[in-house]
């Protein structure tokens, strides 16, 4: 365990915490400025990054409240899909399950209870494929580095309940299980992921401890604990507070933490993946209805040791409250970090402020929106205005997760 801990410690101090008090100090005076990518007061609690079509323009898509929408650098934010009435989306996922290179997404909402559904593109708009899954899906990038479908079944509305299966999408939207994916008893859905073989290793399998520690796995058998970090790593940025039945049908108030996306991708094209995840200590900040934003948090990019996980880069968010992050690359080809950021918290019954902020993939540095967007718009940009988005209907049925 210890060559481990050193080699992600060691790094933590290279990258984070050598001159980390200037770098917060100019991060968070930057962070509230107005010169972000874009805001708004709003609460954004998904975001992700991917294509409309192969060869396309690289997009960015941000959940907010019951829409997913389109936002365009230097132009208007467009509505692509709204959620079923009476629901919230806490979660936005995007890859390509098909391999047509259109992107599809995974929403999860709050209903009556927590549900996932299925999003992409037909006849040039966004719609629902599937119904909606009475429990949890995930997007995954499997161990041969292809996007996969996995999903978790829900037991009296208990939250991560059962096996791990990989699921399919049928072409008629329909939504079925394979054989359990052979992970420890009680691993939560979006509690692990893979980095693929490279020519150095094989696939790696690590895995987000209830205490929010990182630890890695033996992928021959899960169960074996090969060494965990000392320190928390990995923060879960949104809570929800969820009535839940217990074993005799008895209620109780829990709250349900969730972990952001882990984004896993071969950025260097050398045939090694990294990982890249909203990571650090958080600490409530404010309640918004019966949705909690946990405040602290960075950005992380983390590469496969020999034994254990080195920090490539992080961004200087100290202090700040990071909802996701991901990877973009700009009309002008240049790829950027962009973070869905909480800057500005307000009261009970305000929204707070999301702004989206663009950091540079080399240094984790945070970039004036100005300066990024006279790289970025160097050529007419704009998406195409969506088809008017009709009122779904509230969500009665759910596709049984059995």
């Amino acid at each position: 365990m210890r060559p481990a801990l050193l080699l992600l410690v060691g790094s933590l101090f290279a990258t984070g915490f050598g001159c980390a008090h200037g770098r917060a100090a100019e991060a968070m005076e930057l962070a509230t400025a107005q010169d972000a990518m874009w805001s708004c007061q709003c609460l954004v609690t998904g975001m992700a990054t991917g294509y409309d079509e192969e060869g396309g323009e690289h997009r960015i898509w941000l959940a907010d409240d019951r829409e997913v929408r389109a936002v365009v650098p230097g132009g208007e934010p467009v509505v692509l899909w709204t959620a079923p009435r009476f629901t919230r989306i806490l979660r936005l996922e995007a890859g390509d399950l098909d391999g047509d290179g259109s992107d599809e997404w995974l929403v999860l909402f709050e209903a009556n209870s927590l549900r996932s559904v299925v999003v992409g593109l037909r006849n040039g708009r966004r719609e629902a494929l599937s119904k909606p899954w009475n429990g949890y899906l995930r997007m995954l990038v499997d161990s041969n580095g292809q996007s996969m479908l996995v999903g978790q079944s829900s037991a009296g509305h208990r939250p991560f309940w059962g096996p791990i299966y990989p699921i399919e999408l049928s072409a008629e939207g329909k939504l079925s299980k394979g054989e359990p994916l052979s992970l420890p008893a009680g691993t939560g859905l979006f509690d692990f992921f893979w980095l693929p073989a490279s020519k150095e290793a094989g696939a790696r399998l690590f895995s987000v401890e209830p205490t929010d520690q990182l630890a890695e796995r033996d992928p021959r058998s899960p169960k074996a604990r090969i060494w965990r970090s000392d320190n928390r790593i990995v923060a879960r940025p949104v809570e929800i507070e969820r009535e839940i039945r217990g074993y005799f049908g008895e209620e109780e108030l829990r709250f349900i933490r969730l972990v952001a996306p882990v984004e896993v991708r071969d950025w260097g094209g050398d045939g090694r993946f990294e990982a890249l995840l909203v990571g650090g200590v958080p600490r409530p900040a404010v309640v918004f209805e019966n949705l909690r934003l946990h405040q602290g948090g960075d950005v992380r990019l983390l590469t496969a040791a020999p034994r254990g996980l080195e920090e490539l880069h992080r961004s200087p968010l100290m202090g700040r409250a990071v909802a996701a992050a991901s990877s973009w690359w700009s009309v002008g080809g240049r790829r950027f970090w962009v973070a869905a950021v909480w800057t500005r918290h307000r009261s009970l019954f305000k929204r707070p402020e999301t702004r989206l902020l663009l950091l540079d993939p080399e240094s984790g540095d945070l970039l004036p929106a100005a300066e990024a967007l006279r790289v970025v718009v160097s050529a007419p940009a704009a998406v195409e205005e969506a088809a008017p988005v009709e009122e779904a209907a509230p969500v009665e049925e759910a596709a049984a997760a059995p």
